[in-house]
């Protein structure tokens, strides 16, 4: 892991954010989708208020990103698993049928890790070399 390299080091933390304001400082917000439409999650049709994916590759608390899973609502998150964390506006909430979940790991144990995220709208297009999530 080099780290003057910035696409070849793990992410650290995957959140939510509502919009370029509310995403920290050291995060990166996706705006748009891999075929150019808004990355906007909204929380139903007709609704302009929405959240977006956002990641981090500070790796100053020595923490990565293992593995992430989308869980139903209804399942238990797995064993050593989080949700991530939300930074919205006031008022505005994640929809919470289905839930982000991280695997954080000592960035010194490590075996695998994430290293970028993508997204790509509902039944669009696979990316070779990436694993669908949700």
């Amino acid at each position: 892991m080099s780290s003057s390299s910035a696409p070849s080091r793990p992410i650290s933390a995957i959140a939510w954010a509502s919009n370029n304001s509310t995403c920290p400082s050291h995060f990166t917000m996706i705006p748009a989708t891999e075929d150019g439409a808004v990355a906007n999650f909204t929380r139903g049709f007709g609704l302009k208020s929405g959240y977006f994916l956002c990641y981090s590759k500070d790796l100053s608390g020595g923490m990565v990103v293992s593995d992430v899973q989308v869980i139903s609502e209804k399942d238990v998150i797995p064993h050593a698993y989080c949700y991530i964390p939300e930074f919205m506006e006031s008022k505005s909430t994640v929809w919470k049928k289905k839930r982000v979940c991280v695997h954080i790991v000592p960035v010194d144990s490590v075996t695998t890790a994430v290293l970028d995220i993508r997204v790509t709208a509902k039944s669009k297009m696979m990316l070779p070399q990436y694993t669908c999530l949700g």
